[in-house]
């Protein structure tokens, strides 16, 4: 599907609204990994993504390609404020929104997608467990900056696996003797989501 900007800004929107009551819950690391999630999860689920995002890979994960902007308009348009804070020594990004979202973006499966995975994300992980559970062949399967291609999610375990640079073009291909080692599990963070899903009744296969 196109890539929907609005929709993706009301997702970026709405998910930070959802850790008003205690922005510490959320960072950047966090809201890229929910965003990655629930457009990837969807797709795993009905074909089509929520927001149609491009999803780069980056050293801590998938990033939406447009995330930066759309916070920088979501700022203009005082709908919420991204500052720095304190973190184990370190600095973070919390988002204090200052007016509620639009609901009507959504349809009513694809936010309770969502919010399941902002509960996973939020509650079930640091950031950088996150992080590293993103890191699995999926992540692999492009260069630093390239994209992230959705059908990866349908890849197996030991049995298929994308060549480097397949955000340029290049073939998706198996090697089974190498698979294993080099691919590591499916998804490291994904299956979890995944069974997740799967308790709650999104995905029944």
């Amino acid at each position: 599907m196109a890539f929907n900007r609005d929709k993706f800004k009301s997702l970026v929107h709405y998910v930070c609204w959802s850790c008003k009551d205690d922005p510490s819950r959320l960072g950047a690391v966090k809201l890229n990994k929910i965003l990655w999630l629930s457009d990837f999860l969807t797709y795993y689920r009905a074909g089509e993504s929520i927001t149609g995002a491009r999803y780069i890979k980056r050293q801590f994960g998938p990033v939406p390609s447009s995330i930066v902007p759309v916070l920088h308009e979501l700022e203009a348009e005082r709908k919420l404020i991204e500052r720095d804070a304190p973190y184990h020594g370190l600095v973070k990004k919390e988002y204090i929104v200052l007016r509620d979202p639009s609901f009507n973006f959504f349809q009513n499966e694809e936010k309770k997608i969502v919010d399941r995975m902002i509960a996973f994300v939020c509650d079930e992980h640091t950031a950088k467990s996150i992080s590293e559970g993103s890191h699995d062949h999926i992540w692999q399967s492009a260069e630093d900056g390239e994209e992230i291609p959705y059908f990866t999610v349908f890849s197996v375990p030991g049995r298929s696996r994308t060549t480097r640079g397949i955000g340029r073009g290049k073939s998706w291909n198996c090697s089974e003797d190498k698979a294993c080692r080099e691919c590591g599990p499916l998804l490291k963070l994904l299956p979890s989501a995944q069974r997740s899903m799967r308790s709650w009744g999104f995905i029944t296969d």
